[in-house]
């Protein structure tokens, strides 16, 4: 049995946790890596602060880990990828900073990760295409500089791409029109140019295009009026010059 929160958990059979919205405050107890069988930790929206604790690395069959809407700072630890059972991550609207390290692409069964509302700086690594079942990528409102790799075009599971706020240049690379499943691209308030590629509108499921607020430039094409699903799309504060009829 082990203590955390004047809560009595079992060391073996504790399998779920969830804290959420409990108004916690002060570090995650280092007691919580004691729990060897935990595969879900639930504890959005408290007040915690501090980073991961050192024992955190022993939860192998640990499949969700939601700590969003807390005050945790600091960098995310290299050793994330300890976490080899992890499938949803969830860290958006907290303080942390520094770079993605590269251990978080060998995270080879997440399926989730939202990173969203931080203070991340650095690129997107083009090791993005080892997160083969990812589904869902929010990277929303952080420091992220750099190109949008073109090897985000490789992850055949993803729904979701949010990369909006952030400070990326170049082009969209036409490869994401590979990513066939994709239903949102939110690329807003970026400093990104060039055209919209052709491959966006045979995307086709797609339903969500935010491109506002960026430097493209050429003539927005008749196609993209056209995707069948679409439901929302913002092109303002561009350089565009006319739409195609």
């Amino acid at each position: 049995i082990v203590k955390i929160w004047n809560k009595e958990y079992s060391i073996l059979s504790t399998k779920e946790i969830d804290l959420s919205s409990m108004k916690l405050f002060g570090e995650i107890p280092s007691e919580l890596g004691l729990l060897a069988n935990l595969e879900i930790l639930r504890l959005q929206n408290n007040f915690l602060k501090g980073g991961f604790p050192e024992s955190f690395w022993n939860l192998k069959r640990l499949r969700l880990l939601n700590l969003s809407n807390n005050n945790l700072n600091g960098s995310i630890q290299d050793k994330i990828n300890e976490l080899v059972s992890l499938e949803e991550l969830w860290l958006s609207r907290n303080q942390l900073s520094g770079e993605l390290p590269y251990q978080i692409y060998l995270l080879s069964n997440l399926t989730h990760l939202n990173i969203s509302e931080n203070h991340i700086t650095g690129s997107l690594s083009e090791s993005i295409s080892r997160l083969s079942k990812l589904e869902y990528l929010n990277l929303w409102n952080n420091q992220l500089s750099g190109f949008i790799p073109p090897d985000i075009g490789s992850l055949s599971k993803l729904e979701f791409l949010s990369l909006g706020g952030n400070q990326l240049v170049g082009d969209i690379p036409p490869e994401i029109g590979n990513a066939k499943r994709l239903r949102s691209i939110a690329l807003f308030e970026n400093d990104l140019s060039g055209a919209i590629p052709v491959s966006l509108t045979e995307i086709p499921g797609l339903q969500y295009l935010g491109l506002f607020d960026n430097n493209f430039q050429g003539n927005i094409s008749n196609n993209l009026m056209n995707i069948l699903d679409l439901s929302y799309l913002r092109l303002n504060k561009n350089r565009f010059n006319t739409i195609d009829q």
